[in-house]
C-alpha cells in the first residue's frame, strides 16, 4: 500500500548500532507494515544499519525507506513534514542514554514516541512535557506503541506544544 498525502509520517534520525536495538527496530517495522496510510522514514548510519536495510529488503516492506547521508538541511525538511519521532534504546544497556535527536523532535513540534529501556531519562522529560508516549522496549510493548499510533492516526491527535518553551526551560 503506498503512502497517501494523508498518511501519518513517522521519523527516526539517529545512529542505528547497537544502543538503538536493530531487532526491535526491524520488529516495529513489520508490525507498522500492517497500519494504512502511515509512512515511516529512517535517517541513519551505523553499525546495524546494514541489518536493517537487509530486513528491509528481505521482507517486501512497503511502507518504510531508509535514508542515510543526508545532508543536515534535507533531514530539516523531513522533519517539517513529519508528524511523529521515534526514538528506540537497547534494552541491554544500563546506562542512562539521552539521544540527542530529542531536541530535533522538540524543535519540530512532533509528536515523540519512545521504545527504550526502564532507565533512560527521556521517558520523564517526554511525559511530564506531554510530548509524546513513552513504551518499554518488549513485545508487548511494541503492540501497545503500534495500537498508539493507529489510534493517532484515527483522530490526528497529535500533541500539541510550543518546542522552543520546552527547549528554554531546558
Amino acid at each position: 500500500t503506498k503512502a497517501t498525502p494523508s498518511s501519518l509520517k513517522l521519523i527516526y534520525g539517529g545512529n542505528l548500532g547497537k544502543p538503538q536495538d536493530a531487532s526491535l527496530i526491524c520488529e516495529f517495522i513489520l508490525k507498522l507494515e500492517q497500519l494504512e496510510d502511515v509512512e515511516f522514514t529512517i535517517c541513519g548510519a551505523g553499525t546495524d544499519y546494514f541489518k536493517i536495510k537487509d530486513f528491509i529488503c528481505r521482507n517486501g516492506v512497503q511502507k518504510t525507506t531508509l535514508l542515510t547521508n543526508l545532508k543536515k538541511k534535507d533531514y530539516f525538511n523531513l522533519l517539517e513534514k513529519s508528524d511523529l519521532g521515534l526514538i528506540f534504546l537497547n534494552n541491554n544497556f544500563t546506562i542512562p542514554n539521552y539521544p540527542s535527536r530529542i531536541i530535533d523532535y522538540i524543535r519540530y513540534e512532533l509528536t515523540i514516541i519512545s521504545i527504550t529501556d526502564p532507565i533512560t531519562d527521556i521517558t520523564e522529560l517526554i511525559e511530564s512535557n506531554k510530548l509524546g508516549y513513552c513504551f518499554i522496549n518488549s513485545n508487548s510493548q511494541i503492540a501497545k506503541a503500534i495500537n498508539k499510533i493507529e489510534k493517532i492516526k484515527k483522530n490526528r491527535n497529535l500533541n500539541k506544544y510550543n518546542g522552543e518553551l520546552i527547549l528554554e526551560k531546558y
